[in-house]
């Protein structure tokens, strides 16, 4: 990567590989960059919105999700939506709760969020995002938090 930094999340889209986010020891980072497996090269694309450590990303259809996070002062409970065509993040519905460090899926074209953090506290907490009515749902919550 061309921007060395911890806590980034990846996933794969379309044959690439994306870094997302991350911090150092004084900043959270918006920055995200794409490695081409062919080329063996990373390419900066267009930064999140919100600078994000500790973010969740996954791939969902044709568009790649960053979800929460911490932006340095606090756990976030904003999400992003990447388009690599246009190569541009947009804002999309906030979570029902704050969370960092989240375990972010796919399953049966929806994108889930489980877990996490709320600054200092564990989350027990689960939530759905349906990308066709741009809305979170709250789910049952784990038995321990994590």
């Amino acid at each position: 990567m061309r921007t060395c930094r911890r806590g980034i999340a990846a996933a794969a889209l379309d044959g690439a590989i994306y870094a997302v986010g991350g911090l150092d020891d004084t900043t959270c980072f918006s920055t995200v960059e794409r490695y081409d497996i062919e080329s063996n090269t990373w390419t900066d694309v267009a930064p999140m919105n919100i600078r994000r450590g500790g973010v969740g990303v996954s791939a969902l259809g044709k568009f790649l999700f960053a979800v929460g996070g911490n932006d340095g002062s606090s756990s976030l409970d904003s999400c992003e939506r990447y388009d690599p065509v246009l190569d541009k993040w947009k804002l999309v519905s906030k979570m029902t709760n704050r969370r960092a460090g989240a375990g972010v899926c796919v399953l049966d074209g929806a994108l889930y969020a489980l877990g996490g953090f709320d600054d200092n506290s564990p989350l027990c907490t689960c939530e759905r995002y349906d990308p066709h009515t741009d809305q979170w749902t709250q789910l049952a919550n784990m038995t321990f938090s994590r």
